[in-house]
């Protein structure tokens, strides 16, 4: 072998041996710095972090939803996009009734719950969670009685079980967001928001593929699926960022007076801004047609990116 191929040889191999020992000093010249730094800039550069994310989540959300609209609009008929966008239009209204601003209240109210975050986040938890279901099973009975297009949600038994299961799914993930908020864990909706967005593009897309249906009922599917993996990536962060939390499924009746009080004015407030927002595509579903609310509702959805 020739010298300056050994030479060469020998410079490559303690280079790769600098390079992990460059890295780990940068690591810990970055913990030094942070360190370093006064509790005020640790709280300003924590509350921009958590700002950050937090904005970046909802931008998430609303780009990768408008993008698997287009996807469907791509790969299933007109009518049936008009149907499912019509529900999931239905199920966002159901959960903003839903919520009775109790997940403002849970962001408000956390740093007196902060010796036993478990009895709040639970009562806040099961009250959605009923609520979520009876709100949904009273649109079933409503649209089994007064629509003609949308009546296919309670026509069909596992159409319905798909409806209750994305809106409990819907409202429990919206709490999870205002439980993070108040936790000061941004990154947390962030990560919720990216994976529900892509199950559902991943749900719309291989459904037609696998399944060979190019339903409504198949795009609902997808919106479940994404919700439960949501929800249960939600949970384990739950569970990671507060070590003395343990669910149990009860109601603590001085908590959730507590917790309605402080959320009902915001919730009348919230509820009279973005309700219109969902009672449109359902309006349009049924007055005009299924086919043009899904020509419709991704003009809606582009002008909400």
């Amino acid at each position: 072998m020739k010298t300056g191929q050994i030479h060469k040889r020998m410079n490559n191999l303690s280079a790769s041996h600098e390079f992990p020992q460059n890295g780990t000093r940068r690591a810990r010249g970055l913990f030094k710095l942070w360190d370093n730094l006064s509790l005020e800039k640790r709280e300003e550069y924590s509350r921009f972090y958590n700002s950050g994310t937090l904005i970046l989540g909802r931008v998430a959300a609303s780009g990768l939803g408008y993008l698997t609209w287009l996807i469907t609009a791509r790969l299933f008929d007109a009518r049936e996009v008009g149907i499912a966008s019509g529900i999931v239009s239905a199920m966002m209204l159901c959960v903003q009734l839903a919520q009775f601003g109790i997940g403002a209240a849970v962001i408000k109210t956390y740093p007196l719950h902060l010796q036993s975050p478990s009895r709040m986040i639970n009562t806040a938890l099961n009250l959605i969670a009923a609520a979520s279901l009876a709100t949904a099973a009273l649109f079933l009975i409503f649209a089994r009685v007064f629509f003609n297009e949308l009546n296919v949600v309670s026509a069909l038994p596992l159409y319905a079980l798909l409806f209750l299961g994305i809106n409990i799914f819907g409202a429990i993930n919206v709490l999870m967001d205002h439980v993070s908020i108040a936790i000061k864990r941004g990154d947390q909706v962030l990560t919720r928001n990216v994976l529900f967005g892509l199950v559902t593009i991943a749900g719309v897309a291989a459904l037609p593929l696998l399944a060979e249906t190019t339903t409504s009922i198949a795009i609902v599917s997808a919106w479940a699926a994404a919700g439960f993996f949501a929800c249960l990536i939600g949970a384990i962060q739950i569970f990671r960022s507060i070590p003395s939390y343990g669910y149990t499924p009860a109601i603590e009746k001085e908590t959730a007076r507590q917790l309605i009080g402080i959320g009902l004015p915001n919730y009348l407030l919230t509820l009279a801004e973005r309700a219109p927002n969902w009672i449109l595509p359902i309006i349009i579903t049924e007055m005009l047609s299924p086919v043009e609310n899904a020509r419709w509702y991704a003009v809606w959805m582009m002008a909400w990116v």
